[in-house]
């Protein structure tokens, strides 16, 4: 073909016309080379789309493979890290820089990193953001950065694990489980702790010795101190209401006998002198005796609790039990690994996100958004919405944290089944 007619079809595709729409300028290498990827690469395509930049000034676009060795070498890219599914497109990229004459580029190749249960293909995520079935890129079940720091993944937890991984040609399929148990030891150190009672699953007990003096109870007190981090007193303390109407869970509560000593946490024993138990068989009300000086190594229950109506100081709004929406999450999909020929919309999770609604100690009240802290006995949690001080009816909520182990932390259930 004349080089007349090779440069009257590129106007027609500079024009964006009907004619320069069905053509393609490609680079004249061989179509019988081993590498099929050289053989005549397309260098430029008509795209008839606004720009974000240029909006419709240009008609015809470069391809990925023919920009990229370019942009590398002019804006001084000195090794290009390119995954091992462009291996094949390596020579290419090499072919472009020589016929060009501009400054070599060196190619580092490595494996993509796959995570098991998780779609990291950009199209994918998209249809599952187009499709509502998540909030946005940001959506705490994606693997974008955003989301899993939304999670509750640090950054410090997420750069440790990229390094202790490193970088191989060879496949990587790798558990979040790894990801989430680095993630726990940079968070233990330093959450907050706090107590909190699931709302539809609580039973009330009455405390008969409330009044009495130290250091057996708590000689009517409406209030003590007490560390936010158990291990660590520098971290700072925080104010915990108390009175003699404690709720307790459903589930720590059956299993209670009458006489035993059970540990109510962060305070001290008491006593289980009377259960109250309906014609179901299910506890409804419990009465006990504080043992403020008894050793709590020695029981064999220790609790979570939460002083009713914020304890003996119940007219004081800042002490009341705060409203808590605690959010769990579930893989988007239902398969470890999705093959070639997969419909990823045959694994798609039913249901990925699961609410439970708790009673929470009023100093959760202070807790900013993005603060990681921990539910003793529940599990650690990043806080995504903070209390609202002009509406005590909104409820925090809190997002878990997951950390890497296969079973829960204690009696109270997860609504998650634990995947490796």
């Amino acid at each position: 073909m004349p080089i007349a007619e090779h440069l009257r079809r590129w106007g027609e595709m500079k024009k964006g016309t009907e004619f320069g729409l069905k053509c393609v300028l490609r680079a004249k290498i061989s179509m019988t080379h081993v590498n099929k990827c050289m053989r005549d690469p397309a260098m430029y395509r008509c795209k008839i789309q606004t720009h974000h930049k240029t909006g419709d000034k240009y008609k015809v676009y470069p391809t990925y493979d023919f920009a990229c060795p370019i942009v590398d070498s002019i804006e001084g890219v000195t090794h290009a890290l390119r995954t091992v599914e462009y291996k094949d497109r390596d020579q290419q990229y090499n072919w472009f820089i020589e016929k060009l004459g501009i400054r070599p580029v060196h190619i580092w190749s490595y494996s993509r990193l796959n995570m098991r249960y998780t779609v990291l293909s950009k199209r994918k995520l998209k249809a599952f953001v187009e499709k509502g079935t998540v909030e946005g890129w940001s959506d705490p079940r994606f693997p974008t950065v955003q989301g899993v720091i939304r999670r509750g993944l640090r950054v410090d937890a997420l750069r440790e694990f990229i390094l202790e991984v490193g970088a191989s040609v060879n496949d990587n399929m790798m558990s979040w489980d790894k990801v989430w148990a680095i993630n726990k030891k940079k968070i233990d150190p330093v959450a907050h702790r706090f107590l909190a009672i699931t709302e539809n699953s609580k039973v009330m007990m009455t405390i008969t010795n409330f009044t009495e003096p130290a250091p057996v109870s708590a000689a009517g007190a409406t209030a003590m101190d007490v560390q936010l981090h158990p291990k660590d007193k520098s971290i700072g303390m925080k104010k915990m209401a108390i009175g003699d109407k404690i709720w307790l869970e459903a589930e720590d509560a059956s299993l209670f006998t009458e006489g035993e000593e059970v540990t109510l946490m962060r305070w001290g024993n008491c006593r289980i002198t009377k259960i109250t138990k309906d014609t179901a068989g299910n506890v409804t009300a419990l009465e006990g005796a504080l043992n403020l000086s008894g050793d709590v190594k020695k029981t064999k229950y220790k609790v979570t609790w939460l002083a009713a109506a914020g304890g003996g100081d119940a007219k004081s709004p800042e002490s009341r039990p705060v409203k808590i929406t605690c959010v769990e999450f579930d893989h988007l999909i239902t398969k470890p690994r999705l093959e070639d020929g997969d419909n990823y919309n045959d694994f798609v999770t039913e249901c990925s996100r699961f609410e439970t609604q708790v009673l929470g100690e009023a100093a959760l009240r202070k807790v900013a958004v993005g603060q990681l802290i921990q539910l003793e006995r529940r599990g650690y949690f990043r806080c995504d919405v903070a209390a609202d001080q002009a509406d005590a009816s909104a409820p925090i909520v809190l997002f878990n944290i997951p950390t890497g182990k296969k079973k829960s932390m204690s009696s109270v259930k997860t609504k998650v089944a634990t995947k490796s």
